[in-house]
């Protein structure tokens, strides 16, 4: 949504800032400040303020949210300069990536698996309240069960095409090595009544959906399967490649963004649609 509304400028023309790569501060930041606003606009409604008063409040707290964004990561130029085939062109940012860049969006899709703790069937999670651009496509996910999930991943990349998932990677990470693996512990202590799934990994919050990755190859080493990735968290002096087990990534990736051909069936009306709001992901129903 934000890509096709406003564009996207070059790196060389826009430099990222070094909060871009330590959002942290700037997240903490702004999350106290926006509900710190929304309980003074939420008691000012309840006290019968007039409706533009209320709205001329919002437009100022905004603009402070604005104006610690572009502190923290610039601001973007309406028109940026290319010198192209020996042309001088100026153009907006919107003008640059429907030129030269026009993603097919409309190919992909998020689809999701939480080790099917809600409806078992393939449906859609209309997620309300979560919309990032006004006048944006509306965030749909459809959920898949887990031999669906894994499948449109591995066909992916097979085919060569990188896969963003999100994950947990507070888990089973070796930092010196760049390893997500859960398979090199001795869980049988906390496993006497069965294996640890990730249905119930996800419905008692042992992990969640913390990070992303993209996945950009696999390989079979010794009966094993395991997945090369890169991850845009990077720490000093580290590489962003990461190796993953199939074990972690069946158990702790619960989304993943994946061309609609690889999907085994037709995305149709028969596919039911369910509205639910952004903390639903993260609860048991």
């Amino acid at each position: 949504n934000l890509i096709e509304k406003y564009g996207v400028i070059p790196y060389e023309i826009m430099e990222t800032s070094s909060s871009c790569k330590n959002t942290g501060e700037c997240n903490a930041c702004i999350s106290m400040i926006l509900k710190k606003n929304a309980s003074e606009l939420i008691t000012l409604v309840a006290e019968g303020t007039p409706i533009d008063i209320i709205r001329n409040k919002k437009e100022r707290m905004l603009q402070e949210v604005i104006e610690i964004l572009c502190s923290c990561f610039g601001i973007p130029p309406e028109r940026i300069s290319l010198n192209l085939f020996h042309e001088d062109l100026k153009i907006t940012p919107k003008e640059y990536y429907m030129r030269y860049i026009k993603f097919p969006f409309d190919e992909y899709i998020c689809i999701h698996n939480d080790g099917e703790i809600s409806t078992p069937e393939n449906s859609f999670n209309d997620i309300v309240l979560d919309g990032n651009v006004v006048g944006g496509e509306p965030y749909l996910i459809l959920r898949v069960k887990d031999n669906v999930f894994l499948e449109c991943i591995q066909k992916q990349i097979s085919n060569r095409i990188p896969c963003w998932i999100t994950c947990d990677t507070g888990k089973f990470y070796f930092h010196n090595i760049g390893v997500f693996d859960d398979s090199v512990f001795n869980l049988k202590q906390f496993e006497s009544s069965g294996k640890l799934s990730k249905k119930v990994i996800n419905q008692y919050g042992i992990a969640s959906m913390s990070h992303s990755l993209l996945l950009v190859d696999m390989a079979e080493i010794s009966g094993d399967r395991w997945w090369k990735a890169i991850d845009s968290g990077l720490f000093p002096n580290q590489s962003p490649v990461r190796y993953i087990s199939d074990s972690w990534l069946q158990k702790y990736t619960f989304q993943a963004v994946v061309r609609k051909e690889y999907l085994p069936f037709l995305l149709d009306d028969r596919i039911k649609k369910r509205t639910i709001f952004p903390w639903d992901l993260f609860i048991f129903k």
